[in-house]
Protein backbone atom coordinates (compact mmCIF):
# COMPACT_ATOMS: atom_id res chain seq x y z
CA UNK A 1 0.00 0.00 0.00
CA UNK A 2 1.10 3.56 -0.73
CA UNK A 3 -0.18 6.93 1.22
CA UNK A 4 0.09 10.59 -0.24
CA UNK A 5 -0.63 13.69 1.38
CA UNK A 6 -2.33 16.78 -0.17
CA UNK A 7 -3.05 20.49 0.14
CA UNK A 8 -6.16 19.47 -1.14
CA UNK A 9 -6.63 18.19 2.73
CA UNK A 10 -7.01 14.96 1.78
CA UNK A 11 -4.94 11.38 2.51
CA UNK A 12 -4.97 8.64 -0.59
CA UNK A 13 -4.38 4.92 0.43
CA UNK A 14 -3.33 3.12 -2.90
CA UNK A 15 -2.55 -0.03 -4.16
CA UNK A 16 0.79 -0.51 -5.65
CA UNK A 17 -0.54 -1.05 -9.29
CA UNK A 18 -1.89 2.35 -8.99
CA UNK A 19 -5.49 1.62 -7.79
CA UNK A 20 -7.14 4.05 -5.50
CA UNK A 21 -8.75 2.27 -2.43
CA UNK A 22 -9.87 5.10 -0.20
CA UNK A 23 -9.62 8.63 0.50
CA UNK A 24 -9.50 10.28 4.27
CA UNK A 25 -11.26 13.34 4.98
CA UNK A 26 -11.30 15.37 7.94
CA UNK A 27 -8.61 17.85 7.95
CA UNK A 28 -9.40 21.43 7.70
CA UNK A 29 -6.01 22.55 6.28
CA UNK A 30 -3.72 20.81 3.98
CA UNK A 31 -2.50 17.52 5.14
CA UNK A 32 1.46 17.93 5.35
CA UNK A 33 3.20 15.06 6.95
CA UNK A 34 1.66 10.68 6.97
CA UNK A 35 3.48 8.20 9.25
CA UNK A 36 2.59 4.22 9.66
CA UNK A 37 3.32 2.92 13.31
CA UNK A 38 5.75 0.04 13.04
CA UNK A 39 3.29 -2.77 13.32
CA UNK A 40 1.31 -1.15 10.40
CA UNK A 41 -1.91 -0.90 12.13
CA UNK A 42 -2.16 2.85 12.74
CA UNK A 43 -1.32 6.28 10.72
CA UNK A 44 -0.99 9.23 11.53
CA UNK A 45 -1.57 12.82 9.66
CA UNK A 46 -0.57 15.97 10.16
CA UNK A 47 -1.93 18.99 8.77
CA UNK A 48 -1.53 22.73 7.89
CA UNK A 49 -4.93 22.94 10.51
CA UNK A 50 -2.96 22.48 13.74
CA UNK A 51 -4.06 19.08 14.28
CA UNK A 52 -2.75 15.40 14.18
CA UNK A 53 -5.10 12.27 13.35
CA UNK A 54 -4.82 8.57 13.82
CA UNK A 55 -6.72 6.47 12.26
CA UNK A 56 -6.57 2.57 11.92
CA UNK A 57 -4.98 1.25 8.44
CA UNK A 58 -8.57 0.38 7.45
CA UNK A 59 -8.51 4.38 7.22
CA UNK A 60 -11.43 4.77 10.00
CA UNK A 61 -10.86 7.93 11.99
CA UNK A 62 -9.51 7.11 15.73
CA UNK A 63 -8.79 10.70 17.34
CA UNK A 64 -8.01 14.06 16.37
CA UNK A 65 -5.71 15.99 18.57
CA UNK A 66 -4.66 19.86 18.32
CA UNK A 67 -0.83 20.45 18.32
CA UNK A 68 -0.70 23.89 18.01
CA UNK A 69 -1.64 26.60 17.01
CA UNK A 70 0.61 27.11 13.87
CA UNK A 71 0.92 23.94 11.16
CA UNK A 72 1.96 20.62 11.65
CA UNK A 73 5.08 19.89 10.09
CA UNK A 74 5.96 16.42 10.80
CA UNK A 75 4.48 13.37 12.56
CA UNK A 76 6.69 9.68 13.20
CA UNK A 77 6.20 6.91 15.05
CA UNK A 78 9.05 5.84 17.36
CA UNK A 79 9.40 3.05 19.44
CA UNK A 80 11.19 3.21 22.73
CA UNK A 81 13.88 -0.30 22.63
CA UNK A 82 13.75 -1.99 26.27
CA UNK A 83 14.14 -5.33 26.81
CA UNK A 84 10.92 -6.13 27.65
CA UNK A 85 8.18 -5.65 24.73
CA UNK A 86 5.44 -4.87 27.65
CA UNK A 87 8.02 -1.52 28.28
CA UNK A 88 8.04 -0.50 24.88
CA UNK A 89 5.76 2.29 24.08
CA UNK A 90 4.43 3.42 21.01
CA UNK A 91 5.04 6.98 20.47
CA UNK A 92 3.78 9.92 18.06
CA UNK A 93 6.59 12.33 17.35
CA UNK A 94 4.65 16.19 16.22
CA UNK A 95 6.26 18.86 15.07
CA UNK A 96 5.04 22.44 14.85
CA UNK A 97 6.17 25.36 12.37
CA UNK A 98 6.31 27.37 15.81
CA UNK A 99 9.35 24.90 16.65
CA UNK A 100 6.79 22.60 18.99
CA UNK A 101 8.23 18.77 19.42
CA UNK A 102 5.78 17.21 20.92
CA UNK A 103 5.42 13.20 21.83
CA UNK A 104 2.81 11.63 22.60
CA UNK A 105 2.42 7.83 24.20
CA UNK A 106 0.37 6.08 22.50
CA UNK A 107 -0.89 3.34 24.93
CA UNK A 108 -2.95 1.16 23.48
CA UNK A 109 -6.19 2.07 21.47
CA UNK A 110 -9.45 0.43 22.56
CA UNK A 111 -12.60 2.05 20.48
CA UNK A 112 -15.17 0.75 22.48
CA UNK A 113 -13.99 1.93 26.13
CA UNK A 114 -16.00 4.85 26.17
CA UNK A 115 -19.07 2.90 25.57
CA UNK A 116 -18.10 0.69 28.74
CA UNK A 117 -17.68 3.52 30.67
CA UNK A 118 -20.44 5.41 30.26
CA UNK A 119 -22.13 2.39 31.32
CA UNK A 120 -20.53 1.33 33.66
CA UNK A 121 -21.49 5.39 35.11
CA UNK A 122 -24.47 5.09 34.04
CA UNK A 123 -25.39 1.35 35.86
CA UNK A 124 -23.87 3.40 39.29
CA UNK A 125 -26.02 6.60 39.15
CA UNK A 126 -29.34 5.22 37.91
CA UNK A 127 -30.64 4.66 41.03
CA UNK A 128 -29.73 7.84 42.34
CA UNK A 129 -30.95 9.86 39.03
CA UNK A 130 -33.94 7.60 39.21
CA UNK A 131 -34.52 8.37 43.38
CA UNK A 132 -33.19 12.10 43.96
CA UNK A 133 -36.15 14.36 44.48
CA UNK A 134 -33.32 17.05 43.78
CA UNK A 135 -32.61 15.88 39.96
CA UNK A 136 -33.57 17.38 37.30
CA UNK A 137 -36.20 15.79 34.24
CA UNK A 138 -33.69 16.45 31.62
CA UNK A 139 -30.69 14.68 34.20
CA UNK A 140 -32.64 11.62 35.27
CA UNK A 141 -32.53 10.93 31.13
CA UNK A 142 -29.06 10.97 31.10
CA UNK A 143 -28.75 6.86 30.95
CA UNK A 144 -31.59 6.14 28.66
CA UNK A 145 -30.28 7.41 26.03
CA UNK A 146 -27.04 5.83 24.45
CA UNK A 147 -24.27 8.42 24.66
CA UNK A 148 -22.91 9.28 20.87
CA UNK A 149 -19.66 7.97 21.27
CA UNK A 150 -18.61 8.75 17.89
CA UNK A 151 -18.98 12.26 18.93
CA UNK A 152 -15.89 11.87 22.02
CA UNK A 153 -14.13 9.35 19.68
CA UNK A 154 -11.32 12.52 19.85
CA UNK A 155 -10.82 11.07 23.89
CA UNK A 156 -6.50 11.36 24.20
CA UNK A 157 -5.22 8.20 23.65
CA UNK A 158 -1.57 8.54 25.11
CA UNK A 159 -0.53 11.25 26.95
CA UNK A 160 1.14 14.37 26.31
CA UNK A 161 4.60 14.22 27.70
Amino acid sequence: MLLSASDDRTVRLWRLNGDLITTLTGHSGGVRSISVSPTGDLMATGSRDGTFKLWSATGKLLTTQRVSHEQVRWVCFSTIDTTSPQENPLLLATTAEDGMLTLWQIDSFDDQLLDRLVKRGCTWVKDYLKTNPHVSESDRALCTVAAPAKKYSADLLGKKK
